[in-house]
């Protein structure tokens, strides 16, 4: 009966990002598959693609894992198409921060590239939960990089 519970626990930490995604018309209820057998968990690999990187706060790991999942993406995009989603994402921050942002994404960019480029699975979303382990952080992508290019 324990084991129920906790599953069942555990799989509330997705609640907000499911349906942030519903609100969002991301998908439909569905078409979300929580954790599905056989494939990678993208939070996982997450943590790990930006662990090199320091945070201190909800705050600052929310504006870390933005832009690794930009960069991430960006990835996934090829040339002009990369080029003009990166200069889209700038022109939505501060003029003062885009050189520390634009080496930030580099960074991170080469680190996919080197590390991670057999994972081809876009990210969609993230919802991040603070914890007493630490925090846990849900994240929404495709099972592919289908309609990427």
């Amino acid at each position: 009966m324990k084991i129920k519970k906790k599953k069942q626990k555990q799989k509330n930490v997705y609640d907000p990002l499911k349906m942030r995604l519903i609100h969002q018309q991301i998908a439909q209820p569905q078409n979300i598959l929580i954790e599905p057998e056989g494939v990678v968990k993208m939070s996982e690999v997450l943590l790990e693609y930006i662990e090199p990187y320091a945070w201190e706060t909800k705050e600052e790991l929310y504006q870390l894992v933005s832009v690794a999942i930009i960069a991430w993406n960006a990835v996934l995009l090829s040339g002009d198409k990369r080029k003009d989603a990166l200069e889209k994402m700038l022109n939505l921050l501060p003029a003062e921060i885009h050189d520390d942002v634009t080496v930030l994404i580099g960074a991170m960019i080469r680190r996919k590239e080197k590390y991670f480029a057999h994972i081809r699975r876009v990210i969609v979303n993230f919802h991040i939960t603070m914890t007493k382990d630490g925090p846990h952080i849900s994240v929404a992508s495709t099972l592919s990089s289908t309609g990427i290019s």
